[in-house]
This record gives C-alpha cells, sequence and structure tokens, in this order.
C-alpha cells in the first residue's frame, strides 16, 4: 500500500538480497490518493525480496518474504 499526495511518476521494482531486478510491478504516472498494488507471487522462488517505491524523487524500500 502507499498513498501519494499529488501525481506522480512512479515505480514499484522487486528485488533479490543481491540487488537483482526481479520484475517491476509498476512503471508510469499514478493519480493522488491511495493505492494497493497486489501482484501473484507465483513466479517467485521461495526466499527474501526487496520492494521499492519511488516517487517523487523519494524512496522507499521494504522486506517481504515469500514462503511455500
Amino acid at each position: 500500500r502507499y498513498q501519494l499526495p499529488t501525481t506522480a511518476d512512479v515505480t514499484l521494482r522487486v528485488f533479490d538480497l543481491l540487488g537483482r531486478e526481479v520484475t517491476t510491478l509498476v512503471a508510469g504516472r499514478v493519480d493522488a490518493g491511495r493505492h494497493v498494488h497486489r501482484s501473484p507471487v507465483g513466479d517467485l522462488a521461495p526466499g527474501t525480496y526487496l520492494v521499492r517505491l519511488a516517487a517523487e524523487g523519494q524512496h522507499q524500500t521494504q522486506r517481504f518474504v515469500v514462503v511455500r
């Protein structure tokens, strides 16, 4: 989940712990407001990943774990 105060160019990417980009979930202009992005993790191997949100020159990174 994320919230934008104004419309902005957003990228939402998933990385493995070695820093390799696994997939891009969002890349483009996103309207202001609250957003929830649900992505199936079926293609991801079990393990720990980082999701990085970049918007308006700010970045936020969070960790998540895929368990089977």
